[in-house]
């Protein structure tokens, strides 16, 4: 009895040194967490695109050079390469991120359309954008280091409309000048490090109507309407 009391003290006693050697042995540590990207902060980058400038033309009269009764809508569209810079802010709250952006590009999309009048006489109509600035908010949805966002704002162009009779010096009306409308559209956005990331982008531009009057008798009329699409890629550098 005395023998198996012994034994007993003996194994609670050697449990105890083990318990208290596991104690002091030293604990490894689990590796940190990798950090989370954030979309907030300050940043400017480049891009470079394409673009499609879109004009649709129609005499208003009150006299009529071209077209009588019938008032047709005449169209010209210019395709080129767009390309500038751009600057703007984010601020994220949790996966939304919610920022402003603006941008300023050079265009060179230019094209000149032949049509024939109700009159059967030749016209000559063209369209052209040389310049784009914007200023747009964008909400979004991050998963990370990756961002889909819509973006929206204000837009103005440099634009040229024209449309003349060939051969006919004085027939010829024209506009041209910054004119401003509304833009829309969304894109996608990667941060393959801290402070660099690359955008793929698609915006539509409505720069609205503008009247323009024949240069020798403002009694003949011609309305321009402009619009533009484009498709551009680009980097940012985050501070």
């Amino acid at each position: 009895m005395r023998a198996e009391y012994l034994t007993s003290v003996a194994a609670v006693a050697l449990l105890g040194i083990g318990a208290a050697s596991a104690a002091d042995l030293p604990v490894k540590a689990l590796p940190p967490a990798a950090p989370v990207f954030s979309w907030t902060g300050f940043y400017v980058g480049a891009n470079i695109g394409g673009v499609r400038a879109d004009n649709s033309s129609q005499e208003i009269g009150p006299n009529f050079w071209f077209d009588f009764p019938a008032h047709p809508v005449y169209g010209a569209s210019a395709t080129g390469v767009i390309g500038g810079i751009q600057a703007g802010y984010n601020w994220q709250f949790r996966h939304l991120v919610l920022g402003v952006e603006g941008d300023i590009s050079w265009a060179s999309a230019d094209a000149t359309t032949a049509h024939v009048s109700t009159f059967n006489t030749g016209l000559a109509q063209t369209a052209s954008l040389t310049g784009l600035a914007t200023l747009r908010g964008r909400a979004g949805f991050a998963l990370d280091n990756a961002l889909i966002y819509l973006t929206a704002g204000v837009a103005t162009g440099r634009i040229h409309d024209r449309v003349i009779e060939p051969g006919q010096p004085n027939i010829v009306f024209d506009t041209s000048g910054w004119r401003t409308g509304w833009t829309a559209g969304g894109g996608v956005e990667y941060a393959f490090t801290r402070n660099w990331t690359v955008k793929a982008e698609a915006l539509y531009v409505d720069f609205g109507n503008t009247d323009a009057p024949m240069l020798v008798d403002n009694t003949y009329r011609f309305r321009f309407k402009d619009t533009a699409t484009i498709g551009r890629v680009g980097f940012n550098f985050k501070f």
